[in-house]
């Protein structure tokens, strides 16, 4: 069985190329506590892309969508991901084809330096306290054009009015806050409070509640 060119333009009418990496590093420091660190990008090019929906957080249990301050994107895209971590906004907070970002942890097993033994009890034992830091950054296309990220749009309407406003923003997004890890039935449930920051200005905290220990 073989197909012409013809035949395979029609089934395959476009191209979709995707590359990325996602690398993390952990420090250890007082014996038990641990400095860690992630760096992620997925770039997808082409003709049919995935669009990126950056923020929140993986496996977010209860989550929120954001409806407003996409950026402008151009082209065509066929596929959809979510884009963790950036604790403190919603998924969606920025949408494009390529993604890039960080987060940073201290993570404190503070139960450990209390107790001074080894605990069966795994909820004691994987008890964490941490604090961390996300930024991310999206852009359309291979190579970053992070002037063209700053564009943002708004849109509202009611009966009477409709409002389609452009404007330019940090591209750039950003949230911190304050966490704790502890594992329950052999599952890692998280339970973060953090808050975004936008314009120099760390606002609107959330608790957020999701599964899993590492970003």
């Amino acid at each position: 069985f073989s197909l012409n060119t013809s035949q395979r333009t029609s089934i395959y009418p476009g191209y979709l190329f995707l590359t990325g990496f996602d690398a993390r590093h952990h420090i250890p420091f007082l014996g038990k506590s641990s400095f860690s660190n992630r760096a992620y990008s997925y770039i997808s090019f082409g003709r049919e892309r995935i669009l990126q929906h950056v923020g929140g957080t993986e496996n977010w249990l209860i989550p929120k969508y954001a409806t407003t301050n996409p950026l402008l994107t151009s082209g065509e895209y066929v596929y959809s991901s979510l884009s963790t971590e950036v604790r403190g906004h919603e998924y969606g907070a920025r949408k494009a084809g390529s993604v890039f970002g960080f987060s940073s942890e201290i993570r404190i097993p503070f139960f450990q330096y209390l107790l001074q033994q080894n605990w069966k009890n795994s909820l004691l034992k994987n008890f964490l306290l941490i604090g961390f830091f996300d930024a991310a950054v999206v852009w359309d296309g291979f190579l970053p054009e992070i002037t063209k990220s700053s564009s943002a749009t708004y849109h509202a309407e009611n009966p009477v009015v409709k409002i389609d406003l452009q404007y330019n923003t940090n591209p750039w997004i950003t949230g911190t806050g304050l966490g704790l890890r502890t594992s329950v039935l052999g599952y890692y449930v998280r339970l973060d409070y953090a808050w975004k920051i936008e314009s120099k200005k760390i606002i609107d905290p959330k608790w957020i509640f999701s599964l899993g220990l590492d970003f």
